[in-house]
């Protein structure tokens, strides 16, 4: 038995899959061999080649925007990664337009608390990054370049995001407050009123909000990989 499961391991591992997508097609996998086993009369070695072959398509390897330094991988861990990442950009997206129609309501319409909106706003969402960043650093560790187990579809997706976003609204946000305050102003009157939309004016408006979003999107990429992580050591003894 342990030779069988071992077979099928080695057989997921050449397809460069991650530890928590491995998991799942082994699972499905010794499911189809049992029952063809069962139904068909076969034995293993037979049963795993006609499960192998039911797994061709969704196994095949090719290049793909969403591999790490553009690796080949497979067809469903792409599927499975952009489906993950399509759902985080979407709420990270969200999240960012949330805080920038409000703290934009207050500039456009009451000027007077406008810096403290935007600033109470973007310094606790920079807090709020750099404590999870120092809190789990052990955790996030594991999302760089340099660590060499293939974990998660969510590990690389991670990184220092967190801290660089809280780190960019600590500079532009923070400390170039009234500069930053003025450009979203600035911007936001040629879209709203002017109707000019000029990049320039666009990118005025926005760009302090991209770093609110670079800490979001960081956020959900760190608490789906940290879940992961604890889904894995539930099945399996497993250290970083």
């Amino acid at each position: 038995m342990e030779n069988q499961e071992k077979k099928i391991t080695d057989y997921l591992i050449e397809k460069r899959l991650p530890l928590d997508i491995l998991l799942e097609v082994k699972d499905h996998m010794e499911d189809q061999i049992a029952v063809l086993e069962s139904e068909q009369n076969l034995d293993f070695d037979e049963a795993f080649e006609q499960t192998k072959i039911s797994w061709e398509k969704d196994l095949k390897m090719g290049f793909s925007l969403f591999s790490y330094k553009f690796r080949k991988i497979t067809r469903l861990q792409n599927s499975i990664m952009m489906r993950n990442q399509l759902r985080i950009q979407k709420k990270s997206i969200l999240i960012m337009l949330g805080v920038f129609f409000i703290t934009s309501y207050f500039i456009l319409f009451i000027p007077e608390l406008s810096m403290y909106a935007f600033a109470a706003i973007s310094g606790g969402i920079a807090i709020f990054g750099i404590t999870v960043s120092i809190l789990d650093r052990k955790l996030l560790e594991t999302t760089k370049g340099n660590y060499k187990k293939n974990i998660s579809v969510f590990q690389r997706s991670v990184g220092s995001l967190m801290l660089t976003g809280a780190f960019f609204i600590i500079v532009n946000n923070i400390l170039g407050l009234d500069s930053q305050i003025e450009k979203i102003n600035g911007g936001l009157n040629e879209i709203i009123f002017q109707h000019n939309f000029r990049l320039r004016g666009f990118m005025n408006a926005t760009m302090g909000y991209l770093y609110i979003y670079m800490v979001v999107y960081g956020y959900f990429c760190y608490s789906n990989y940290k879940k992961t992580i604890i889904k894995i050591k539930e099945r399996m003894t497993f250290e970083l």
